[in-house]
């Protein structure tokens, strides 16, 4: 009976170690951070734009040398997902910046993302830029384009084509007159 008690009394104390050992663990675990982005006021489609992330940790210090990730809300056919805009390092001042040119006007969803490490959590934040409307972003061209092509080597190709099914039909034409001639001989021959 006292072996049972020994061994009831060592379970209860492993299990409070460990208890311990997994509150210390947990409280060692990544340091919280917080991620403020910033956009420009009033871009307009086409002209380039900076957006600036700065992460920071518990006590406002800045986070150095961790990779943000910039995000684009986007809709097409009927379904939205975030489009990645690109990818940059904090600085010492905890700054990331990236350079992009917006290809759409009206209110523009972005974010940025830090991930996260084993020393600080993760953290993101989102803004919405109003864009203006810019300058026209596509131009169509007229007509056919073929790279290292120029119109007169499609004029001459063309000509080719052409020159080559013309020549054919005035062959099957000889062939077919040769061929009547022949006939009309031998029918002759036969009937006289």
């Amino acid at each position: 009976m006292k072996a049972l008690v020994k061994v009831g009394f060592l379970a209860v104390v492993l299990s409070l170690a460990s208890v311990a050992v997994t509150g210390a663990v947990l409280a060692d675990g990544p340091a919280s951070t917080s991620l403020e982005l910033v956009a420009p006021a009033a871009p307009a489609v086409g002209q380039p734009l900076t957006l600036t992330a700065k992460v920071t940790d518990q006590a406002k210090a800045p986070v150095a040398g961790v990779e943000v990730v910039f995000w684009q809300r986007a809709a097409f056919l009927n379904s939205e997902s975030d489009v990645e805009l690109g990818r940059a390092t904090t600085d010492k001042a905890g700054v990331a910046t990236l350079d992009f040119i917006p290809r759409t006007e009206g209110a523009v969803p972005v974010s940025a993302k830090f991930a996260g490490n084993a020393k600080y959590a993760r953290t993101s934040a989102g803004a919405e830029i109003d864009i203006k409307p810019g300058p026209q972003q596509f131009h169509q061209e007229k007509g056919i384009h073929i790279p290292g092509v120029g119109v007169w080597w499609l004029v001459a190709l063309m000509a080719g084509v052409w020159g080559t099914f013309l020549w054919a039909v005035r062959q099957i034409r000889v062939i077919f007159h040769e061929g009547q001639k022949v006939a009309s001989s031998e029918w002759g021959r036969h009937h006289v």
